[in-house]
This record gives C-alpha cells, sequence and structure tokens, in this order.
C-alpha cells in the first residue's frame, strides 16, 4: 500500500512540478525581456494622401489612408522618417463624432535601423484630433527585439478636402530594445 501511495504521489507530483517550473521559466524570459524600459517621446509631422481611403466603400473593403513623407525627431532614434497605413473600423459615432482607428507605422532612424509599430484608437472626425496606444512590434537593427508602447495624440488639419491632410503627432511611452 505505502509503495502504491509513493508510486501516486510521484506520478503526481513530477508533471505538476515540471508544469509549474515550465510556467516560472517563461515568466522569468518575459521579465528579462522587458527588464530596462526607457521613457519613449517623439514629435513629428506628416501628409496623409487621401483619408477617404481608411474607409470602407460599396466597392469593398478599405484600402487604407497611407503617408510616405513623415519625418520628426524621437528618443533612441533621433531625426527619423516614417511612412504608415491606417483603417478606420467603422462610421463615427453620432454622440461623439469619433471613429475607431488601426494602423501600423514604420519609422526609420538615419542609420537605417527600423522600428515597427502598431497603434489603434479613435478620431474626431470633426475637430481632427485622434487618440491611440501604440505598441512597439519589433525592427531591424538596434530594434530587432524592441517592445513596448504608450499613447499617441495626433492633430489632422481637415479644413481641406480628405486629400493631402497635413498631421502633427506627439508619442509618449516607453520602449525596451
Amino acid at each position: 500500500m505505502f509503495f502504491q501511495l509513493e508510486n501516486f504521489i510521484r506520478r503526481k507530483t513530477l508533471p505538476l512540478t515540471l508544469a509549474l517550473g515550465f510556467c516560472l521559466g517563461l515568466l522569468s524570459l518575459s521579465t528579462v525581456a522587458a527588464q530596462n524600459p526607457v521613457p519613449f517621446k517623439l514629435a513629428g509631422t506628416a501628409t496623409w494622401d487621401n483619408l477617404q481611403d481608411a474607409f470602407p466603400s460599396e466597392a469593398g473593403p478599405a484600402p487604407g489612408a497611407t503617408f510616405s513623407d513623415g519625418a520628426g525627431l524621437a528618443s533612441h532614434l533621433g531625426k527619423f522618417t516614417a511612412t504608415a497605413s491606417m483603417f478606420a473600423l467603422g462610421a463615427p459615432d453620432e454622440m461623439t463624432d469619433e471613429f475607431p482607428v488601426i494602423g501600423f507605422v514604420t519609422l526609420v532612424a538615419a542609420n537605417g535601423d527600423a522600428l515597427e509599430v502598431f497603434f489603434g484608437g479613435d478620431l474626431n472626425s470633426v475637430t481632427g484630433s485622434g487618440i491611440a496606444d501604440f505598441q512597439f512590434t519589433g525592427g531591424t537593427g538596434r530594434f530587432e527585439d524592441a517592445t513596448g508602447g504608450g499613447e499617441l495624440q495626433a492633430y489632422f488639419d481637415l479644413t481641406s478636402d480628405l486629400q493631402n491632410v497635413p498631421m502633427v503627432v506627439f508619442w509618449d511611452g516607453v520602449i525596451d530594445y
């Protein structure tokens, strides 16, 4: 009887111990990866080619609004250039005039190292102000394993048609690379 109990405990305890060890190992790896986050700030400008392209139409899904002339200054990048795509996820809310957006940005430092970013938030269709959370998703060179994120604020000049819309943007967050 004692031998059967000892065998039972050994069979049940070993897998649990291994599973717990594996989980603790994963936790320690994620802690190591995000061990040294430092502040990240960005100020930039861009001109969106055609904001109407962010919205789906009767013809089908949105191709995405884009810009390819972004530029600015950011901590850990210095002077940078940027490209981006943005997609609206619905029509403006009748109460707030805001509509949800998601997008992707590539920030390129002067030495060619690129930082990839995903963002999601809301853009006000009347005021042109937007707020979104951003998340670093890696990149190239020193940003290959970049993590972190924060909040961005964007201001679109909607006084003209939706072609060639200027934007100013400010980011505030953390980065680890």
